[in-house]
């Protein structure tokens, strides 16, 4: 199989060790950064602005790919065009949880996305053509090791308990509980817990250290699974982990902790050494056979069955949205994003995910000499559309309480309230919603939209929306309404959208 790729599998190991005929990587020509080094692609290509014909007729002489695998769309951009492959696209997906909204209409471009096990019950809901879970996850092998002094003896551990990885509240609320836990064992014992550069620091951070605690963030195997264990620590993964029994053996190669003896855990496997570095050891041997040539070769019989005929039909405008939606998430620059929404517009006037969703990129990137009349009027545009869909009304009630307009502001919240209290259906959350980023209003809005697709029920997401719209209200002049910004200035007076009923949204 030869495979077409916007991620460099080198940095996982040498090409060759991967159970592909020829591997060629294409992406922006300064190459992808990783702590301190860079990888560089084959093909210097930007899909951002870039077309999948061009690609194609970028490739070396003689190379015709059978299949093209596109990592991370939430986070790299889709080239135009890439619905016409004539090959079977394959997607993976790791940061659902946080970018879950922008990513609902990526199904058009994929015969198969790959996610996390967790994650099947959540993207399987969409529709897409395919959706399986694999393990994208291993460890660099240059990096991830048993590190040597001058001498050629391996460095001390001189870490008794160590935690690197991400420590903001925000993204990470349901591990910081755990982290203060840690944080008690300071003093009696050298704890490390915070962040380091990745590459060899992070490496020989892991290979100093005797324990290295870790926890999901959605109940998968994660890198630090495999380089913990790879550089030689004893791994502590949740009990509830819905993965990590497949790839290692409780007790033997790793020790599972749940809230009741993490500390009697930790601190027995500090207290006796030797039957740390057993498990340590078996674990460390066990990682070394998980490399991510040896996922892909459990997977590659499943790529070669692909048939790309059976990819879903879509419209140009839905194609135009799910593409231009997802890159407000990712690295685009926003004039291109904002392009292809205004002809995903053009092309479907009344549609009110359009409307909605042009009106956000608007807001959030406020161009230079945009006419702000016009955000407005999209999102009232939208409302009128489809009477029930709650995205603009929350949009329109966002830059109410940025105008500190009271009274707005209570005129949609009883609008969202009332629409509400209809039991809306999860295709009329289905939209974005201000303010973008990665900050706890977008990540609590991620978490319900999970949890409602994962239970096909909306009301993680009637929660959300109902503290959404009630956010300031009624609070007259306090600090949740703050003097309008230099983006807000000259927006006409809002008016809130007549109520009405209407028939829920269907499709996502």
């Amino acid at each position: 199989m030869r495979l077409l790729t916007n991620f460099p599998f080198e940095m996982f190991g040498p090409r060759e060790s991967f159970p592909f005929e020829r591997i060629v990587t294409f992406g922006p020509p300064e190459g992808r950064k990783v702590g301190p080094e860079t990888f560089r692609y084959d093909i210097g290509f930007e899909p951002a602005c870039g077309e999948y014909e061009t690609l194609l007729r970028s490739l070396p002489e003689g190379f015709e790919p059978d299949l093209v695998w596109i990592w991370w769309p939430d986070q790299e951009p889709l080239p135009r065009g890439l619905e016409r492959a004539g090959i079977p696209v394959v997607g993976t997906l790791s940061d659902y949880n946080l970018t879950l909204p922008s990513l609902t209409g990526l199904w058009p471009f994929f015969d198969l996305m790959l996610c996390d096990r967790p994650g099947l019950q959540i993207l399987g809901r969409l529709p897409f053509a395919r959706v399986e879970p694999w393990c994208q996850f291993s460890f660099r092998p240059e990096a991830h090791r048993i590190h040597v002094d001058a001498s050629g003896n391996p460095q001390p551990r001189d870490i008794d308990l160590c935690f690197a990885g991400n420590l903001n509240p925000v993204i990470q609320r349901e591990r910081a509980p755990w982290i203060d836990r840690l944080r008690a064992f300071e003093g009696d014992w050298s704890v490390f817990l915070g962040m380091t550069p990745q590459g060899e620091a992070y490496g020989r951070l892991l290979a100093r250290s005797r324990i290295v605690f870790n926890r999901s963030v959605r109940g998968e195997i994660n890198l630090r699974c495999f380089e913990a264990a790879a550089c030689g620590a004893l791994l502590f993964m949740e009990r509830e982990n819905l993965e990590v029994r497949d790839y290692f053996v409780p007790g033997e190669e790793c020790i599972l902790y749940g809230p009741e003896d993490l500390e009697d855990l930790l601190d027995h496997y500090l207290r006796h050494e030797e039957e740390r570095a057993r498990i340590a050891e078996n674990g460390r041997r066990k990682a070394r056979s998980l490399t991510l040539a040896a996922h892909c070769r459990k997977i590659l019989p499943l790529l070669s069955s692909l048939d790309p005929s059976r990819r879903p039909d879509c419209d140009a405008a839905r194609l135009a949205l799910g593409r231009a939606k997802a890159r407000l998430t990712g690295r685009s620059l926003p004039a291109d994003v904002i392009g292809e929404l205004e002809e995903a517009h053009r092309l479907a006037p009344e549609d009110p995910r359009i409307c909605n969703d042009l009106a956000v990129a608007w807001i959030h990137h406020h161009p230079e000499g945009a006419d702000p009349n016009r955000w407005v009027s999209l999102l009232e545009r939208a409302s009128l559309l489809s009477p029930s869909y709650l995205p603009p009304r929350l949009n329109l009630a966002y830059l109410a309480r940025e105008l500190g307009d009271a009274s707005a502001l209570s005129g949609l919240g009883r609008q969202i309230e009332a629409i509400l209290e209809r039991r809306p259906e999860i295709p009329d959350f289905d939209g974005l919603v201000l303010p973008l980023g990665f900050n706890s209003h977008q990540c609590t809005f991620a978490a319900a939209y999970c949890d409602a697709l994962r239970r096909c029920d909306p009301s993680s997401l009637e929660f959300w929306a109902r503290e959404t719209a009630r956010a300031g209200e009624g609070l007259g002049p306090s600090p949740a309404f703050r003097p309008a910004s230099p983006a807000f200035r000259g927006l006409p007076r809002l008016r809130v959208p007549p109520p009405g009923p209407a028939p829920c949204l269907s499709g996502t």
